[in-house]
């Protein structure tokens, strides 16, 4: 569950990021991901899709012997993908209203 709520939010990382970036109302702080989207943003997308799979595979296959530590991993990543995903919303969904105002 918590592997398909990471993968979800980082789909609407990658989503909002773009869409931010877009609108020019954010900037990415991940120089590596700065350099993809600038260069090859379908390997920004594919990396940032890829990594929760990944993620969500090594904890299925370390779910017996370490359940804590993927348990809390989860749970932190989870959180910050959620902290990233509500600061992109708020900039965009303020950009688009102030537009929307100005009109």
């Amino acid at each position: 569950m918590a592997t398909t709520v990471f993968f979800g939010l980082s789909a609407l990382d990658a989503a909002l990021t773009l869409w931010g970036l877009n609108l020019q109302v954010i900037q990415e702080a991940n120089p590596v991901m700065r350099m993809l989207i600038a260069s090859h943003p379908g390997v920004f997308l594919l990396l940032k899709l890829t990594i929760p799979i990944a993620l969500g595979f090594y904890c299925w296959w370390k779910r017996d012997s370490d359940r804590k530590l993927v348990s809390y991993a989860l749970r932190i990543a989870v959180g910050m993908y959620t902290v990233v995903s509500m600061f992109h919303l708020y900039w965009v969904v303020m950009y688009e209203t102030s537009l929307a105002i100005m009109r």
